[in-house]
């Protein structure tokens, strides 16, 4: 459980700090957004950056059990597939990527599911600790 909290307290941070940057700054995490999917060099180094963050998580808490830490190794898992796809699928990868940048609102969306995901993670990683 120890493994679980430490995680926990980092993912409430990073996606606290994420969520809100999204909120207040949409104009700007959508250019970002969109740049990545411009420049190869940036899709195969966060294809990298995924690869590893998704694999440490798995390999350090690989624990499928029905109450809240799931959702940390869903979070690695999740990443370590989108790094894989980015590295061994950067043509569909872009496709996706764009097709989801054109639909209004989504990047607002993304920025609340973020900041509850940091809500959520802080509430269990500093509250329950």
């Amino acid at each position: 459980m120890e493994t679980s909290i430490y995680i926990s307290q980092i993912f409430g941070v990073f996606f606290l700090i994420v969520g809100v940057g999204i909120i207040f700054n949409l104009v700007h995490y959508t250019t970002v957004t969109g740049a990545l999917t411009k420049d190869p060099v940036q899709m195969y180094m966060w294809g990298i950056i995924n690869v590893l963050v998704g694999f440490l998580i798995i390999h350090a808490h690989n624990v499928w059990v029905q109450d809240w830490t799931v959702m940390i190794t869903l979070i690695g898992w999740i990443s370590l597939i989108k790094g894989t796809c980015f590295l061994i699928f950067p043509d569909t990868t872009k496709k996706i990527n764009r097709s989801i940048l054109k639909m209004n609102g989504i990047m607002m969306l993304g920025g609340f599911i973020t900041l509850l995901l940091g809500v959520f993670f802080s509430y269990y990683g500093f509250m329950m600790s």
